[in-house]
């Protein structure tokens, strides 16, 4: 399958089309749990006091928790067939586990005092990670199908022709993808959607407007593609 660049949208909107349903059960199913959970401070839905709902709010989150690098997985199919699902999954499952995070912790015997610690394996939660969310997850889909699609290009021996699917090209892309978003693009990708997420969400009442201007915007630029599924996430959220 050679590169089209008109053929992006196509490859990106592959992607999306898979990550969709992922999208539907996760919300649906968190919906169902706060709907039904009792008041709990602040007077916000607490489901933890039931074990049923809690249940249910654990499996729609994990399917949340999909979501980033089913997206990643099947752009890269999109892109290079097969051979492409493996490091666009890796690589999107990369994107939202970068590093650890850092935390505000309280000083011991110090009153109001707080000192920002990184956080290691045995303290870290589930949304302990820095995470370049749903863009990172559009890179390393790219990355990842380019990369096996290179890999498809080359010319091996007959012997090996019947393990490069299955194990030459998953394996050597996986490695690449993985060094490129740890070490390259997958912090300033992280980066680059924190900036927008706080800007977006810090806008004044003044900013209203101009706010939905921007989002209006988004959702016309591809109608149903990355840019537009973005603003539907923000608004969403």
């Amino acid at each position: 399958m050679a590169f089209e660049p008109k053929r992006l949208k196509q490859y990106l909107l592959s992607g999306v089309s898979y990550a969709i349903p992922f999208v539907a059960c996760g919300g649906i199913l968190i919906a169902f749990a706060l709907a039904f959970a009792p008041k709990g401070a602040n007077n916000a839905p607490d489901p933890s006091g039931s074990p049923f709902l809690s249940l249910i709010l654990n499996i729609g989150v994990s399917a949340f928790t999909l979501l980033v690098p089913v997206l990643a997985a099947y752009i890269a199919f999109g892109i290079a067939d097969r051979p492409g699902i493996v490091p666009g999954m890796v690589g999107g499952w990369i994107a939202t586990h970068l590093a650890p995070a850092t935390k505000l912790v309280p000083v011991e015997g110090m009153k109001d005092t707080y000192q920002l610690v990184q956080l290691t394996n045995a303290t870290m939660g589930n949304g302990d990670y820095i995470s370049a969310g749903f863009l990172g997850g559009i890179v390393a889909g790219l990355i990842g199908g380019f990369v096996a699609l290179w890999l498809k290009r080359i010319k091996m021996p007959t012997y090996l022709k019947p393990i490069m699917p299955i194990m030459i090209i998953p394996v050597v892309s996986s490695l690449i993808v993985g060094f490129i978003m740890y070490r390259v693009v997958g912090i300033p990708v992280a980066n680059l959607m924190n900036w927008l997420t706080d800007w977006l969400a810090h806008m004044g009442t003044g900013n209203q407007i101009l706010l939905a201007m921007i989002l209006g915007a988004m959702i016309a630029f591809d109608m149903g593609g990355p840019v537009n599924k973005v603003a539907f996430f923000f608004g969403a959220a």
